[in-house]
């Protein structure tokens, strides 16, 4: 009977082990779930800074814009309206766009959720690219085929060209980081979600 009393005592001495052990590996999955979704917050968080300003910079240029192509080439007036419509445009899809990815996303979603919104920022993102280069290189043929032969102010059309040349290299290496980033957070993402299961 003692010994029956004592393999009792230890079965309970193990059951009250594998407890504490227990408790004590959900809360080391509660702390590793804090610091997953903090360290997703920062990667992602540039995008939304990048997006913003990128768009803030764009419609602020404007105007420079606009004296650069009517007064420095000039160029004619619709193809000035379509560019500002345009920077216009893609600032509000921008905003629309960093609106969807928010730090209490990251917070408070489950992860496969905000696996799937990233998911759907990069399609977004993707589309945005292969819709505005082609619309983009269409737009610049359009405007120095109607650019009047009179420079008011001696503007080499080189100048522009220059200038759109070294914005397409910002844009697609803003681009490729922010694809490399996605793809990086997103394969995190699915190694996080299936250690879990």
């Amino acid at each position: 009977m003692n010994n029956n009393q004592q393999d009792m005592q230890e079965l309970e001495n193990l059951r009250q082990q594998v407890s504490e052990f227990k408790q004590r590996m959900d809360q080391q999955q509660i702390i590793n779930d804090r610091l997953f979704r903090r360290s997703m917050t920062s990667n992602v968080s540039w995008f939304k800074h990048t997006n913003g300003w990128m768009s803030v910079i764009g419609i602020l240029l404007m105007p420079l814009l606009v004296i650069a192509f009517r007064a420095g080439i000039g160029m004619q007036w619709a193809p000035i309206v379509v560019l500002c419509i345009v920077i216009v445009l893609e600032a509000i899809f921008n905003f629309w766009q960093i609106r969807n990815i928010s730090a209490s996303m990251f917070a408070t979603s489950d992860l496969l959720t905000v696996r799937s919104k990233m998911l759907a920022f990069k399609r977004r993102e993707i589309l945005q690219m292969v819709i505005e280069v082609p619309l983009l290189i269409l737009w610049c043929i359009w405007a120095f085929m109607t650019a009047e032969s009179t420079n008011p102010i001696g503007m080499s059309p080189l100048v522009p060209s220059v200038g759109f040349g070294i914005g397409l290299i910002i844009a697609f290496s803003i681009f490729f980081f922010e694809m490399r980033t996605l793809n990086k957070t997103l394969r995190e993402l699915e190694d996080f979600t299936s250690a879990q299961e």
